[in-house]
């Protein structure tokens, strides 16, 4: 299972409509509320994080929990903002 986790810290489990397919890009528009999406990934795990493309420049918040997701991921080399969709990378195509 996907999961949402919000700029306020609030993580709410998500799925695709149609699980074979994955997450359709207006899915994902209307989960992180922006325009385009970035893909992040994937981590040795498998998992994704789909984030807002022009977050930084629109001014979205900070978010902690997902900075913390791609620190362990990756390393210390970014802060994620906005909401954002982790997912199996099978769930984004």
């Amino acid at each position: 299972m996907a999961k949402l986790i919000k700029t306020d810290g609030t993580e709410i489990e998500v799925a695709p409509k149609n699980p074979r397919k994955g997450f359709t890009c207006a899915e994902l528009y209307e989960l992180i509320g922006c325009e385009i999406v970035e893909p992040v990934g994937p981590n040795a795990k498998g998992e994704l994080m789909i984030c807002d493309e022009m977050g930084k420049l629109n001014g979205s918040k900070a978010n902690q929990k997902a900075t913390d997701w791609y620190w362990k991921s990756f390393g210390p080399y970014d802060v994620i903002v906005g909401n954002v969709v982790i997912c199996d990378d099978k769930q984004f195509k």
